[in-house]
């Protein structure tokens, strides 16, 4: 508890806000970039499903599931942390994850998807993470602009334990509930038709 206190007095509540609100416009969007087929738009989300699909597809041991969800997750969210440097880059991140979460799951599941999206425990551990490494990213962005590269990599050096104290932890546990989830809905999922096709052809 005192290290998320001392966290907000380093980094203002409004900029934890203010990744927040970015994120959930990216979301409320997403059903209309879908629809519309904005395909620059679409183009990441979809790779990105198609990978994990045929990597989830190959019933790899449950610590490589979470290995790879927990890596894939740091190495996402502490690209945008460091995107301050560039400044826009924690404002584009929280606006584009939203968006990307949200494209996945209406096409999976239409506006079900997205309303599940809200009411997975997963989320609640996962969003955030996101929001704090967003809100670290724009407090960064905040100190380039104002005091320089050396000021944004004194900040950086001040914000990084609370990225190591917060956000991986977060992501830690979240990967563990996830991977779990995985595996309870990989029992309820019918066989495969493949051996079936295979026989009779």
């Amino acid at each position: 508890m005192g290290t998320i206190y001392s966290f907000f007095e380093i980094v203002p509540f409004g900029y934890f806000f203010l990744s927040a609100t970015l994120f959930l416009i990216g979301i409320y969007i997403a059903p209309a970039v879908v629809e519309k087929e904005v395909t620059f738009l679409l183009w990441y989300p979809r790779k990105m499903r198609r990978f994990m699909e045929k990597l989830l597809a190959r019933k790899m041991p449950i610590v490589f599931i979470f290995l790879l969800i927990f890596t894939l997750n740091n190495l996402s969210l502490f690209s945008s942390f460091i995107a301050g440097f560039i400044v826009i880059g924690p404002f584009l991140s929280a606006f584009l994850t939203g968006l990307n979460v949200a494209i996945v799951s209406y096409e999976m599941m239409g506006w079900q998807g997205v309303w599940q999206i809200l009411v997975n425990p997963v989320a609640w551990l996962e969003f955030p993470a996101a929001w704090l490494s967003f809100a670290m990213g724009i407090k960064l962005a905040v100190v380039t602009l104002s005091g320089g590269w050396n000021s944004a990599v004194q900040e950086f050096e001040l914000l990084l334990p609370y990225y190591l104290k917060l956000v991986v932890l977060l992501l830690f546990v979240a990967g563990i509930l996830e991977t779990a989830l995985i595996r309870i809905m990989e029992r309820f999922q019918p066989p495969d038709d493949h051996n079936n096709n295979d026989t009779s052809s």
